[in-house]
């Protein structure tokens, strides 16, 4: 499918998101026809699950999921139902605060009790209990941990209008008491906003290839998991998330008798007793780690300490080992490289592309020095995810263009291309050899010598390949590593041998499995590797957009 087709089938995702892809035409800002909110409450009729895991008070404080047992990359872990969801069309930022005037009714269940008999409608009332429980267990107060008989209580949790009606404004109203019930609004207002920004999960485009393959129309989206808040942050994750549900066909209402369900799945490995952990980073996952505090310090009020945060702050630290200034050199430098890169593209700029291939080219070789520097061939794996990954991302962009602009109608001279996938080969034989010495498929080399000191005579293949070693610490089977992991199997299939062709498909399918479940059927597998196939990087330009909003 051509990517043009395909933007235009999501309904305009905007400029902005798709300006940085070579070659791709321009888009106006998106035309909606109707702009409103749809809050979306949950149907009883779907079901939720809850996993190996459970909910244990921390060491440190607060609370967390732990593993029960042993849990395998790809097996789900929970399936829950949102408390309250909104869709916006795409190209917007949602934002929690969207939420407030559904959790501001929610605020008026606080008093009661299961044991209450005073309403008839019995169901509704424990509903309302357990929402009570809900907003205990995130204002700090053990007591809610003790009032939910399982998890499954807060996967189940949802409320419709009629469930969590705010009081008439007919009631009769003692006198003297506006002053009261402005304070106690005021109040409840204060909390709800708190509640929701501490607990909702915000994206700006769904997973376009799962939302390919169902037929529906790509939206944003703001809502609140209660099961899923429960899920710590780490900046390192071994978790992914995925939401699933959304508007089929052209229905322009956004109505849909389908909830958006939140599905959380084991990334890599986890063992019985480790803490199951997601990242609230969003686009600062590859920030380096004073930008990447600050960011969830902002939005989530904590400061993390994550084992791959104190990596990195013992090296901040240590000044003989240049990493510190480097890191934060690399973010400002990049902060400016890539709109600039992203006009040279756009305007078929050639000169300005290759200055900003000399200024990444310098930033890499600083990179490379630093981490040669580095003895610790886990801690040299760390550090590279913030100071080499998003030098890699435009690296990629760059080398993306120079290979469409070389190419008529999609092929390359055939003396040209036999060279090329000679030099292919050769690479990837030496990568599976680095591997048969005791490199996982996902652990980073320590001392990355396979990119060179420049860009210059590297593939695509070899970077985007490092692109995923890195991406598998900080965005574990993300929509962007499964969308490059398709990209990588088409370059592949141009490049490589047959032998050479099943290993990058399989470790594509592998990739996939992990984000959208060890159960799903191998029809559904390769419709979903198709999909990420002719997104055409679709995804990286959401994220890309996303990432110069944050």
């Amino acid at each position: 499918m051509a990517i043009s087709t395909f933007v235009m089938n999501y309904r305009s995702l905007g400029h902005s998101a798709c300006r940085s892809m070579p070659g791709h035409p321009r888009f106006s800002k998106p035309d909606i026809i109707k702009h409103r909110f749809q809050v979306c409450c949950c149907r009883a009729r779907l079901s939720p699950c809850v996993g190996p895991v459970k909910l244990e008070h921390m060491e440190e404080g607060g609370r967390g999921l732990l593993a029960s047992e042993n849990i395998n990359p790809g097996q789900t872990i929970l399936v829950a139902l949102p408390l309250v969801h909104i869709q916006q069309p795409p190209g917007y930022s949602p934002s929690p605060k969207q939420l407030l005037p559904s959790l501001l009714n929610f605020e008026d269940c606080s008093h009661l009790s299961p044991n209450d008999t005073q309403e008839q409608d019995v169901a509704a009332l424990r509903q309302r209990a357990r929402l009570h429980a809900y907003e205990q267990l995130y204002s700090g107060g053990g007591s809610g941990l003790l009032q939910l008989s399982s998890i499954n209580d807060l996967a189940t949790l949802s409320c419709s209008p009629k469930n969590t009606a705010a009081p008439r404004s007919s009631d009769p109203q003692p006198a003297g008491t506006t002053s009261r019930s402005a304070s106690a609004s005021a109040a409840a207002r204060a909390r709800a906003l708190l509640k929701a920004q501490l607990n909702a999960y915000a994206e700006p485009y769904q997973d376009v290839a799962l939302a390919s393959l169902h037929g529906h129309v790509l939206r944003a989206h703001v809502g609140i998991w209660p099961a899923h808040a429960l899920l710590n942050h780490s900046c390192s994750p071994n978790a992914c998330t995925l939401v699933v549900g959304g508007t089929g066909g052209d229905r322009a209402d956004g109505e849909d008798d389908r909830a958006w369900k939140m599905v959380v799945r084991a990334a890599r490995s986890i063992s019985a007793g480790e803490e199951v952990t997601i990242t609230y980073a969003g686009a600062h996952a590859s920030s380096p780690l004073p930008v990447r505090r600050a960011a969830l310090q902002a939005a989530f009020g904590f400061r993390c300490d994550c084992d791959r945060c104190l990596v990195e702050q013992d090296y901040h630290d240590d000044g003989s080992s240049g990493f510190g200034p480097a890191s934060m050199t690399t973010y400002r430098e990049l902060q400016k490289l890539r709109p600039q890169l992203a006009d040279a593209l756009d305007k078929g700029d050639k000169r300005a592309a290759a200055r900003v291939a000399d200024k990444l080219e310098e930033l890499h070789s600083t990179s490379q020095e630093v981490l040669s520097g580095v003895e610790d061939e886990d801690d040299a794996g760390v550090l590279a995810c913030s100071l080499q990954l998003p030098i890699l991302e435009l690296a990629a962009m760059l080398l993306s263009s120079s290979q469409s602009s070389h190419t008529h109608n999609g092929c390359v001279p055939q003396q040209e291309q036999q060279q090329q996938q000679q030099t292919e080969k050769a690479k990837f034989k030496s990568k599976q050899q680095s591997k048969a010495k005791g490199f996982g498929s996902f652990k980073p080399s320590p001392h990355p010598a396979q990119l060179q000191d420049t860009f210059q005579g590297l593939s695509l293949l070899t970077i985007n390949a490092r692109r995923l070693e890195l991406m598998a610490q900080v965005a574990p089977a993300s929509a962007a590593a499964v969308e490059l992991s398709a990209r990588q199997a088409s370059l592949a299939e141009q490049q490589l041998d047959p032998e050479q062709v099943r290993a990058v498909q399989a470790s594509c399918c592998e990739l996939h499995t992990v984000r959208y479940g060890a159960d799903v059927s191998e029809v559904d597998l390769q419709r979903l590797v198709a999909a990420n196939k002719s997104n055409h990087g679709l995804v990286e330009a959401l994220a890309q957009a996303e990432f110069e909003a944050a």
